[in-house]
């Protein structure tokens, strides 16, 4: 389950309000949001790091540094309100939302994809969704081109801001960040876009990364209702224990008695162990529990 926690900057590191911005031949009003600046954190990949980097902008002895919503593995952090100016992306801190996910720019393209940081993609694009409907913002990626002849309402990160503009040096996401497949997510939903291979095989004694990958799914089946088993509690670094291993089972069981239902003959070996195959079936369910889960949300409110 994402958490959903506040640690908000030192007034040093943001302004209140948002001011006009009337250079680089741009006209925009005070008070606008049109933009999602998207940046990585040079931090980490552990399940505390938007929380960490939430500690780092609340100091009191840096100045000028922070960003509206931080994001790790499981879990989302609020460090500016929306209304007010972080200082992420000169100029373009005046009209947009900064967010900034764990990891660093010179990440490739597989480590961008390894179980970690595609858990902190599908949650962070989701939440860009989610901002982009409440603030009108085009879901289409921009880069430095459009942002040099005035187009500025849509997504791009911190490297198409610097190329534009030259206020700063910073060149994240980085090359490896796989835009096409979370701009997908953004325009259509995170479940539309499969989650890459499992890397290895997980089983019980293993611990890190892609442990705690697997526990996550295991916790939107049972909070969707799909198995009963006990919701795991995911550490840093997650361990494949007793706990995760019912889940794993009670999860194999359900997938097989899915297959049953659609008279497919295929079936998944019923041994705890999460193979590629169970992998796949995690990928094919988890969607449809988060879907169950948002409905449930929707009808308490």
């Amino acid at each position: 389950m994402v958490k959903q926690t506040t640690i908000m900057a030192h007034p040093n590191n943001y302004r209140v309000g948002r001011r006009s911005e009337n250079r680089f031949g741009l006209h925009v009003p005070a008070g606008t949001i049109c933009a999602v600046v998207w940046h990585d954190m040079e931090s980490a990949e552990r399940l505390s790091t938007a929380e960490d980097v939430g500690n780092y902008f609340a100091r009191g002895d840096i100045r000028q540094s922070s960003a509206h919503k931080g994001y790790d593995a499981d879990s989302i952090c609020r460090y500016v309100d929306d209304k007010d100016t972080a200082y992420h992306a000169p100029p373009a801190s005046a009209w947009s939302l900064g967010k900034e996910m764990a990891g660093v720019a010179r990440q490739t393209s597989a480590e961008w994809h390894d179980p970690y940081s595609w858990a902190m993609l599908r949650i962070m694009a989701e939440d860009t969704a989610a901002d982009c409907d409440k603030y009108n913002i085009p879901k289409r990626l921009l880069d430095a081109s459009h942002l040099k002849a005035g187009i500025i309402d849509g997504i791009y990160d911190h490297n198409a801001v610097s190329k534009a503009f030259g206020q700063s040096a910073h060149w994240d996401v980085g090359l490896g960040f796989p835009f096409g497949e979370v701009i997908a997510m953004v325009q259509h939903g995170a479940a539309v876009v499969p989650p890459p291979p499992a890397g290895r095989i997980v089983k019980y004694g293993d611990c890190g990364g892609d442990v705690g990958f697997l526990q996550g799914m295991c916790n939107f089946l049972i909070l969707a209702g799909f198995i009963k088993a006990e919701g795991l509690e995911i550490n840093d670094p997650a361990c494949f224990g007793p706990k995760t291993q019912a889940a794993v089972i009670a999860s194999q069981k359900f997938f097989n008695g899915m297959l049953k239902m659609a008279h497919n003959p295929k079936r998944i070996r019923v041994d705890g162990v999460a193979d590629h195959d169970t992998v796949a079936a995690f990928a094919y369910w988890v969607p449809e529990a988060q879907r169950v889960i948002t409905k449930a949300i929707k009808a308490k409110k």
